[in-house]
């Protein structure tokens, strides 16, 4: 897409964090069908929870770090859509 050597950090963050967060969604759907099975079982519960709010951390971890790789490469791309519009 012609994006700048410049932005190649920027652009291994994004998608490393992208699919980290990708994966532990997969896993929060796994930890969530879990704990709605084990409803009778505290301690089994209790587990559960403590895993999920691990996995929500992590995803929150994830977010707070692309937002500025995610800024610059938005930033430049929408650089590019305004010269070629010119």
């Amino acid at each position: 897409m012609g994006m700048p050597d410049d932005l190649d950090d920027d652009l291994a963050l994004l998608s490393t964090d992208l699919g980290d967060i990708w994966t532990a969604q997969k896993m929060l759907e796994s930890q969530l069908n879990e704990f709605l099975q084990s409803a009778h079982d505290w301690e089994t519960a209790a587990n559960i929870l403590v895993d999920l709010k691990t996995t929500v951390d992590h995803i929150q971890w994830h977010i707070k770090n692309i937002r500025r790789p995610v800024n610059r490469i938005v930033r430049f791309a929408y650089r590019r859509a305004m010269d070629s519009d010119d």
